[in-house]
């Protein structure tokens, strides 16, 4: 038997996410403002900076210790309809500092705006880049 916060937390989730909506738009809409609700600032860890850029022609942030040795390719969850890039920012920043390493977050392009295949594009436009010209920016 589920405990009670369990119980708590699912009818949450019912009430406020998994709402029947037949409109498509209107349940993107739905969907994008639950995802992007900030529920807690997601902020940098210390030591680490954000730099705005863009790879292969597709935007994102890179975010870096000072002397990095890897570099990590980040595609944010978000079932590629919403998503944002602030909210792993706490996350990739601590991966980046357990690695030593700049991560780039991309920011791919968002369906029902762009349809498929324009999301898997982007992450595959970037993840194409050879690594030493990653490693170069």
């Amino acid at each position: 038997m589920a405990s009670i916060p369990a119980n708590i937390f699912k009818l949450m989730l019912r009430l406020g996410v998994k709402r029947d909506i037949s409109d498509p738009k209107k349940l993107v809409r739905h969907l994008r403002r639950v995802m992007n609700a900030p529920l807690t600032p997601s902020l940098l860890p210390r030591g680490i900076r954000l730099r705005h850029a863009h790879v292969a022609g597709v935007p994102g942030q890179w975010l870096s210790t000072p002397d990095p040795v890897v570099t990590v390719l980040y595609l944010h969850g978000g079932a590629f309809i919403g998503g944002r890039l602030e909210t792993y920012h706490h996350f990739c920043g601590q991966l980046a500092k357990a690695l030593n390493a700049r991560v780039f977050l991309t920011d791919y392009r968002l369906a029902p705006e762009h349809p498929y295949p324009a999301a898997t594009d982007d992450a595959l436009q970037v993840y194409g880049k050879p690594v030493t010209l990653l490693a170069a920016i």
